[in-house]
């Protein structure tokens, strides 16, 4: 059985090529490292830090979110536009005309936040290391800038504008309780009259409605300003566009609406720590989150505006009552209108002082950055890495050309070389005849005859040796090939000639009944010969002398459309007897194994088989089909012999080389031992 090539031994068969592929392909590699400039990538290191006051555990709580909020502002245009105005970054080649700049450096701009730290790594890659290390620093000097400038600036235009509020109404309340203080003192009995005591009691409630108004328009005004901060707007300054453009809810769905705003709000802090904040999933949250936003602010607009319609309402009722209830009791009535009043003042005050504190809160959340160290370039960081792009093309390289030897191996199967010939094939090596330039069929045929001492005739002679001292009887030898022009009739005429010469009585047979060519070759006819002895006609007189001593010939004779069936009679059988008491050799020329089914029956009749194979025309697979073709109806294979060898690919001659098993057993015995499993 034919032995499957590694890919270890194809390689080798293939190196050449193998070698080529690799070696323009680490060229190729070469070339590419010397004409693209190589990138140099400067980097640059910013410490982030916050102080949440009293905050405990919580103050970590979010700093994935809030580092990663850091890295987005690094990268708009509130930090890369003043980064443009740094030392020689405008004049960076790197940075290309024509386009803007800003966008230009947030693609290219790398932030990243160190693990388990609150560090962030900037860096910018750039052919020219210098104008790299440049444009690095100016970035990150324009963000620690612009932190230092946005410190303790948290709403400090609200803060400022609810403290003036509160001042305004601290003065007023202690107006009122100085005036308080004052009636009571030049009041005594004036509630005894129920008149009085009606309008009074009218003028109570009206007091207590307008402090409650009073109230809800502070509570929804603050609740209003904060949805407007979460906008980036505020009271004096909102697009009011957007605003009426937005869904209002009913003033009942606003816990329902401030519910979907907390879980939109943790949803958007859960996706920021899984995804970069430029993910598809983040900003879709904060699409959502921004559009539920200005239905608040929308809806508490509205809210705001009803609180104060009514407060309005309510205090102008409290002025009508006034009105009525001074002339009975001047001096009652404002006592009691008085009372209220430094109660709603009190209370508003006290609601105040509550914002305030809270706001302070804000305030003192203190964001500070720094730069930890200046831009340097990154050890081994030029792109493309001349080392790893050279090991990469060989890696390549090697698979390109391993692949290119097994395409090339597939497209063109040869035979390979004489030493690897029979483990390819699984056939023993009889020999190789050189390439001979010769004239035509008839001169190749009688090489033996007429050019004795050629080398072409010793290579004969050399493969008769290796017949006669090969593995079991030849005194019947089929002469075959996988294809027509082989060799075969060269072979097996050179053969009985060299076979003649050395005292044996040898017979030549033209098996080949589809194209005769030994009655062309001795120049006799071919009206009688193999297929009419077949048919009953007499051995003797069919079998023709030829001038060489010793050798007769027994040409094809004519066709016959039931020669396979006659092949398959017991008169071949009863021939081959014939020739065996007759001769001592019979080479049989039979037709190539691939054109006819004859090939086959004569060499199952025969003592051996040989099989012609030429050197740069056959392959192995051809070869292999042909072997198994003769092995499968018992023929002994005794061996292979090459033709038209090149001088550097095959040495001249014979030279019998064992198959796989290394044993001089015969091929058919071989074969079915390999297929038995012994």
């Amino acid at each position: 059985m034919p032995r499957t090539d590694s890919v270890i031994e194809i390689a080798w068969r293939r190196k050449a090529l193998l070698a080529g592929v690799f070696f323009l392909t680490v060229m190729a590699a070469a070339v590419a490292l010397m004409v693209i400039p190589k990138r140099h990538t400067a980097q640059t290191r910013v410490i982030v830090e916050r102080n949440v006051p009293n905050a405990g555990d919580a103050k970590n709580a979010d700093l994935t979110v809030f580092l990663n909020t850091q890295i987005e502002i690094i990268r708009s245009a509130t930090v890369l536009e003043p980064a443009m105005d740094g030392p020689g970054v405008a004049e960076a080649s790197v940075i290309p005309r024509g386009e803007n700049e800003v966008n230009f450096l947030k693609r290219n701009i790398d932030v990243a936040l160190k693990p388990n730290t609150n560090v962030l790594q900037l860096q910018f890659a750039a052919t020219n290391p210098a104008e790299a290390q440049a444009i690095i620093d100016s970035v990150a000097k324009a963000y620690v800038s612009h932190i230092a400038a946005q410190s303790n600036n948290v709403a400090m235009g609200d803060f400022e504008a609810l403290r003036e509020q509160r001042k305004h109404l601290d003065d007023e309340r202690l107006g009122a309780q100085s005036l308080l203080t004052q009636l009571k003192n030049e009041t005594t009995g004036a509630g005894d009259d129920p008149a009085v005591n009606a309008a009074l009691a009218r003028v109570t409630e009206l007091s207590k409605a307008v402090s409650t108004a009073e109230l809800e328009t502070v509570r929804v005004r603050s609740e209003f300003t904060e949805a407007l901060r979460g906008l980036g707007w505020s009271v004096d300054k909102y697009d009011a566009a957007k605003l009426a453009g937005a869904t209002a809810v009913a003033p009942q769905s606003m816990d329902l609406l401030r519910g979907n705003l907390a879980g939109l709000s943790q949803q958007l802090i859960e996706a920021k720590r899984q995804f970069v904040p430029t993910h598809p999933a983040v900003r879709t949250i904060q699409a959502q989150l921004k559009d539920l936003q200005l239905s608040q602010a929308a809806t508490l607009r509205g809210m705001y505006a009803a609180a104060t319609d009514r407060e309005e309402t309510v205090r102008r009722q409290l002025n009508e009552g006034n009105e009525r209830v001074q002339g009975l009791n001047k001096k009652a009535a404002e006592l009691a209108s008085i009372t209220q009043r430094v109660e709603s003042l009190n209370k508003q005050v006290a609601l105040l002082d509550e914002k305030l504190s809270q706001m302070t809160l804000v305030e003192s959340v203190g964001i500070t950055a720094r730069q930890l160290d200046p831009a340097t370039i990154v050890e081994n960081s030029a792109v493309p890495n001349t080392w790893k792009t050279l090991g990469i093309a060989s890696i390549i390289g090697l698979v390109l050309g391993m692949m290119a030897a097994l395409v090339r191996e597939w497209v063109s199967p040869a035979l390979g070389s004489v030493h690897r010939l029979a483990d390819t094939v699984g056939v023993p090596l009889l020999g190789t005849l050189p390439r001979v330039n010769a004239a035509g069929l008839r001169e190749l045929a009688l090489t033996t005859h007429e050019q004795s001492d050629s080398a072409a005739a010793e290579a004969f002679r050399s493969i008769r040796t290796s017949l006669l001292f090969g593995a079991g009887n030849c005194e019947t030898i089929t002469v075959t090939s996988p294809a027509a022009k082989d060799g075969k009739t060269t072979l097996a005429t050179n053969l009985a000639i060299s076979l003649a010469q050395s005292g044996k009585r040898v017979v030549l047979v033209d098996a080949n009944f589809r194209d005769p060519t030994l009655h062309e070759i001795f120049k006799t006819d071919n009206g009688i010969g193999f297929s009419g002895v077949l048919n009953g006609d007499d051995l003797e007189s069919s079998l023709r002398r030829t001038p060489i001593e010793h050798l007769d010939l027994l040409t094809a004779g004519p066709r016959t459309p039931d020669i396979s069936e006659q092949l398959n009679s017991d008169r071949f059988g009863d021939l081959l007897r014939d020739l065996h008491l007759r001769y001592d050799h019979a080479i049989f020329d039979a037709a190539p194994v691939s054109g006819s089914n004859d090939a086959r029956v004569i060499a199952a009749g025969c003592d051996q088989t040989v099989l012609v194979v030429r050197g740069e025309k056959s392959n192995r697979f051809a070869v292999a089909t042909a072997r198994d073709a003769l092995l499968s109806v018992g023929a002994t294979l005794m061996g292979i012999v090459v033709n038209d060898a090149a001088a550097a690919a095959y040495p001249a001659g014979g030279e019998r080389r064992p198959g796989p098993t290394g044993d001089r057993t015969s091929t058919s015995e071989q074969f079915a031992r390999l297929r038995s499993g012994r």
